[in-house]
């Protein structure tokens, strides 16, 4: 009899532990997107010295114009069979403090090769002025060549923006 009372825990601490793990599977597949305002020097690297060429390392850059310094969205692209490399283009929705009607910029994608583990999407140069300009809420659209929508992503505020 001792032995039985045992079953039911042993049974729940199982259940726990799969449920727990496929959770941990699943996240996975959901990434979390960071805004974050990065100035010029933060994409200097060495080999920009020697080339010209600006050295993205396991990053894809995409920018609204030619500066480095703005709003960059971090976007992890997962594994190299991740349905988010398939991409096409990507339509990035923000709201500002400046302006409250949500602004829609897009930025074709040619290829995203398997070396890159990360998507910076850049809102640069005129199209962001730090010293007035605020991030209330965003929305990342990544589409495939034919319009469908493949990934979507959008910040707690852009529900409430209606």
């Amino acid at each position: 009899m001792g032995k039985c009372k045992w079953i039911p825990c042993v049974t729940l601490l199982v259940t726990l532990s799969l449920w727990c793990r496929s959770s941990l599977v699943l996240a996975n597949d959901s990434p979390t997107i960071h805004a974050k305002y990065f100035p010029e020097e933060a994409f200097s690297r060495i080999p920009e010295f020697f080339s010209g060429k600006e050295y993205t390392g396991d990053r894809l850059i995409l920018r609204t114009d030619q500066p480095r310094k703005g709003l960059y969205f971090s976007i992890p692209l997962g594994k190299k069979n991740s349905h988010r490399r398939n991409a096409k283009s990507i339509e990035l929705q923000l709201i500002e403090s400046t302006h409250p009607q949500p602004r829609i910029l897009s930025f074709p994608v040619t290829e995203i090769s398997a070396e890159k583990k990360t998507l910076l999407l850049g809102v640069t140069g005129k199209d962001w002025n730090e010293l007035t300009m605020k991030l209330v809420a965003w929305k990342v659209v990544m589409l495939t060549a034919d319009g469908s929508p493949l990934f979507t992503s959008q910040s707690a505020l852009w529900a409430h923006q209606k």
